[in-house]
C-alpha cells in the first residue's frame, strides 16, 4: 500500500481515478496556518509519516528524509483521523465535509481550482461562519477566530 492510499484509508476513501487526483493534487500543497494553534496540525500532520512507516514497514529513515513541509492533505487527514476518535465518530464525514464545502466533487475541478480553493481556506477568505470557502462551515457562529481543531469541537456538537 501506498502512502496516498494509506493516507485515504484512513478517512475511509477508495482511490478512484477522481480521488486519487484530489489526493495527489492536495498533497502537494504545502500546509500554512494564521492562527498559532494551527501549529498542532502540522504536527500531527507530520506524525502520519512515520506512522506509515510503522504500520506498513516503510523505512522510517525515508520518512525522516522527506523533509518537505507537512502537506495540506496530511494536515487534514490527520485532523479528521483524530476528531474520529476524540470529537465525531467517524473521520470520513468530516472529511467529505471538507470536500464538500471546498467544492471539490464536481467531476470538472482541475489542479488549478484545488489549489485556489485550498489557499482561499487557508487565507481565511471566507464569511464569518465559513461559509464560501472555508474548511468547516458553522451557520450562524463566527469562526473567525477559531483554529481549527475548536472549530471541529464545535461541528462535534451539531454531529
Amino acid at each position: 500500500m501506498n502512502y496516498l492510499e494509506w493516507l485515504a484509508s484512513l478517512v475511509d476513501i477508495e482511490l478512484t481515478e477522481h480521488w486519487h487526483f484530489i489526493f495527489d493534487t492536495l498533497n502537494k500543497i504545502d500546509f500554512y496556518y494564521t492562527h498559532p494553534l494551527d501549529e498542532n496540525r502540522v504536527s500531527d500532520g507530520l506524525a502520519l509519516r512515520f506512522d506509515y512507516a510503522e504500520q506498513t514497514g516503510a523505512s522510517k529513515i525515508q520518512a525522516l528524509k522527506d523533509n518537505r513541509p507537512c502537506s495540506f492533505l496530511e494536515m487534514l487527514v490527520a485532523l479528521c483521523f483524530r476528531a474520529g476518535t476524540q470529537v465525531i465518530s467517524n473521520p470520513h464525514d468530516l472529511f467529505i465535509m471538507v470536500m464538500d464545502n471546498l467544492h471539490l466533487f464536481d467531476q470538472q475541478v482541475d489542479e488549478t481550482f484545488i489549489i485556489n480553493q485550498v489557499h482561499k481556506a487557508l487565507n481565511h477568505v471566507h464569511d464569518y461562519d465559513g461559509s464560501n470557502g472555508g474548511l468547516f462551515v458553522l451557520p450562524g457562529i463566527d469562526i473567525t477566530q477559531d483554529d481549527y481543531w475548536k472549530q471541529v469541537m464545535k461541528i462535534g456538537r451539531f454531529m
